[in-house]
């Protein structure tokens, strides 16, 4: 990759930055789910029990229809819209961090999950979905006779 940038305008180290910086993108991309705009949106934490995996997303200043949740095969997606607040008549930003638009992101579970008892509770910004483990997943123990 290096050897394609050798000589050349002054431009070329911008340019090598540039695209070594689509190519991390692209790993972190490849392993972790895809990166929005945004960065990771919603920030989440997987947490797994020997029962079950809990996965935590934050969703601050959101209400429940503004996302979905869904789950096909072993992979749980939440997507939905952060819209724009408007502002009183004449007022205008001095600096705005908040970040509006879709969002979607996807995790991929470590195991298969009874489908039909997933629990999705939303609270304080908070969503905590509860993935059973599908009894087949989990260990049994033998009894040696």
């Amino acid at each position: 990759m290096l050897e394609r940038y050798r000589g050349g305008s002054e431009l070329e180290p911008l340019r090598l930055f540039r695209d070594f910086q689509r190519e991390v993108n692209r790993l972190f991309s490849d392993f972790f789910g895809s990166v929005s705009e945004w960065g990771y949106y919603p920030p989440m934490s997987m947490i797994e029990t020997k029962d079950e995996i809990i996965v935590l997303a934050e969703l601050p200043g959101m209400e429940r229809g503004d996302f979905k949740l869904t789950l096909t095969d072993n992979t749980l997606t939440i997507s939905g819209e952060r819209k724009e607040e408007s502002l009183p008549e004449g007022a205008r930003y001095l600096f705005n961090e908040r970040t509006t638009g879709r969002f979607a992101r996807s995790l991929t579970l470590p195991t298969l999950i009874d489908k039909d008892r997933i629990r999705a509770e939303f609270k304080n910004g908070l969503l905590r979905v509860t993935l059973p483990k599908h009894e087949e997943t989990k260990p049994k123990e033998i009894e040696i006779q």
